[in-house]
């Protein structure tokens, strides 16, 4: 019976909630030691359960991989803004670029 109850209450809980995946790339000149301090303001936003951040020097772009979940009982289901994430690149002088959703599940 708890078997049963315990199945029942994950179902429920992966049923309400959705996850998205996103990928936002930037530009800009900065030392790829910087990238760990944009992954953390990346993880500080809300709605935001995991970030990854990547530079390659060469070239002078990289990528933040954004995984979010949203709630559906929230009276503001989108509740990640990708407005922000591009403060934080213009907070960090550096150029925003292209934002690609690449996954939702719901």
């Amino acid at each position: 019976m708890k078997l049963l109850l315990t199945v029942l209450l994950c179902w429920f809980a992966f049923q309400v909630c959705g996850q998205s995946a996103y990928s936002y790339s930037f530009s800009g000149a900065i030392d790829s030691s910087f990238v760990g301090q944009i992954e953390a303001e990346a993880m500080k936003l809300k709605g935001v359960v995991a970030a990854k951040a990547k530079y390659k020097v060469e070239k002078g772009m990289g990528e933040v991989l954004i995984y979010t979940q949203e709630e559906d009982q929230q009276k503001e289901p989108y509740v990640f803004s990708p407005g922000e994430l591009k403060a934080v690149f213009i907070r960090n002088n550096l150029q925003p670029g292209e934002l690609i959703q690449l996954k939702t599940s719901k």
